[in-house]
């Protein structure tokens, strides 16, 4: 299987998340258009952190995971760089950002399910 990043399907109508499962990965899209600290969307998950691990490129900008439970130093990922982030993080766009990211399916559902509810409440729709 092969694809071009514009050719993936839409992950989410009002989302600049695009996503497929392949190979028994979930693999996504991301493009960022400023700063973004996703925290505030962490609070309903078990320790108010992401619960999913992540592998991934970033083409363009930064992602910076901060481990607030101290288990693992923060780090950030920048342009040109690969990452895998372990679940327990949160992440923080520093700036406009583009990353190719594959993740387990079971995982990313599980987050995004409990990420999109919290926007609903908040009242904010996820525009990337």
């Amino acid at each position: 299987m092969h694809a071009q990043l514009t050719n993936l399907p839409l992950h989410n109508p009002t989302a600049n998340y695009l996503s497929v499962v392949w190979g028994g990965m979930q693999i996504g899209y991301t493009s960022v258009s400023e700063r973004r600290d996703c925290t505030p969307l962490y609070a309903d998950l078990p320790g108010g952190v992401c619960i999913c691990r992540h592998w991934g490129y970033v083409f363009e900008g930064a992602i910076t995971a901060r481990y607030p439970n101290g288990e693992y130093e923060d780090e950030t990922a920048r342009a040109g760089e690969v990452y895998y982030f372990p679940a327990g993080h949160v992440l923080i766009y520093e700036e406009p950002t583009k990353a190719l990211e594959f993740n387990t399916p079971e995982e990313l559902e599980e987050l995004m399910t409990a990420i999109y509810k919290k926007m609903r409440e908040l009242g904010r729709a996820y525009n990337g």
